[in-house]
C-alpha cells in the first residue's frame, strides 16, 4: 500500500503525458490490495486480544471448562472458573444478538478466501507493471510529441502544462525528441506565445520570455525528454512490480499455512 501511495502522492506529475491509464492502475490495485491486507490484520487482531468467537468462531473457553469440570467436578475453585469462562459467553445470546457459529473451518476458509484475494490483486499489479514496461516506448514515440505541442497552454489542459513544464527543468531537457519540436506547438505559433520559440521551461536559467532566445547557452538542446521519461516510469514499474509479485510470494506461503490449519481442524475428533 505504501508504494501505491508513494507512487500516485509524489510520482503522479506526468501522469497526464501518457495516454495509457495502466501506470495509474497499478498503483491504485496496491493501495487496494493494502486496504484489505489492513483489515484483514485488525480483525484478526481484533478477535485474538478480544477472543470473540464471533470473530474466531473457536470454542476455547467452553471447551477448557469441560475439561476443568471433567477432571474436578466437586472442586469450588474449578466451578467458580467454569462459571467466569462460561458466563459471558452466555450473555451472547441476550436477545437481539445473533447466535454465535462456532464453525472454525468457515473462518479459516474466509480467511484463505481474503488471502487469494490479496494474492491475485498483487499478481495483476505486477503483471501490469511488466507489460506496461514492455509498452512504454512505443506509446511515448507514438503520443509524447503530440501531446507537448498540441495541448500544452491549452484551455483546459493546465494538467499537461503543468506536467510539460515540470518534465523540462527536472530533466533538463526541451521538447519530446529535441528542441525543434516545438516549432510545431498550438501555442508557439499564437499571439499568446509573445515571440517565443520555446516555453520558458526549456530556459537553462528561467526569466519572463526567456523562450525568445535561441541559443544553446540559453536553451537545452542536447537531447529531448522522451528517453528521460522512459527511463524515470520504468524504473518506477519495476519497483511496483517487484513490490506486487514479492507480496504475492509472501500470500503464497499464508494460503499454504491456512490450508494446513484446515486440514488440522478437519482431522481433530470432535
Amino acid at each position: 500500500m505504501a508504494v501505491g501511495i508513494w507512487t500516485l502522492a509524489e510520482k503522479s506529475d506526468y501522469i497526464s503525458l501518457l495516454s495509457s491509464n495502466t501506470y495509474m492502475a497499478t498503483a491504485y490495485i496496491l493501495v487496494v490490495a493494502g486496504i484489505v491486507v489492513m483489515i484483514t490484520g485488525i480483525l484478526g487482531c481484533c478477535a485474538t486480544f478480544k477472543e470473540r468467537r464471533n470473530l474466531l468462531r473457536v470454542d476455547i473457553c467452553v471447551s477448557r471448562a469441560v475439561f476443568l469440570f471433567r477432571s474436578q467436578p466437586d472442586s469450588l475453585r474449578d466451578a467458580t472458573v467454569i462459571q467466569a469462562l462460561v458466563i459471558p459467553q452466555l450473555l451472547l445470546w441476550v436477545p437481539g444478538l445473533q447466535p454465535v457459529d462456532f464453525d472454525s473451518f468457515t473462518i479459516v476458509l474466509q480467511y484463505f478466501i481474503l488471502l487469494l484475494c490479496i494474492f491475485l490483486l498483487e499478481i495483476i499489479a505486477g503483471i501490469l507493471a511488466y507489460i506496461y514496461y514492455q509498452q512504454l516506448s512505443m506509446e511515448l514515440k507514438q503520443n509524447l510529441k503530440e501531446t507537448m505541442t498540441q495541448k500544452y497552454r491549452k484551455e483546459g489542459e493546465e494538467g499537461v502544462t503543468s506536467a510539460v513544464d515540470k518534465l523540462q527543468q527536472e530533466f533538463k531537457c526541451c521538447g519530446s525528441n529535441n528542441a525543434t519540436d516545438w516549432s510545431e506547438s498550438i501555442w508557439i505559433k499564437s499571439p499568446e506565445a509573445g515571440g517565443r520559440k520555446f516555453p520558458d521551461s526549456c530556459c537553462k536559467t528561467i526569466t519572463e520570455g526567456c523562450g525568445r532566445r535561441d541559443h544553446p547557452s540559453n536553451i537545452y538542446k542536447e537531447g529531448g525528454c522522451i528517453t528521460k521519461l522512459e527511463n524515470f516510469i520504468q524504473e518506477h514499474l519495476k519497483i511496483i512490480g517487484a513490490v506486487g509479485i514479492g507480496i504475492a510470494c509472501v500470500q503464497i506461503f499464508g494460503m499454504i499455512f491456512t490450508c494446513c490449519l484446515y486440514k488440522s481442524l478437519k482431522s481433530e475428533p470432535y
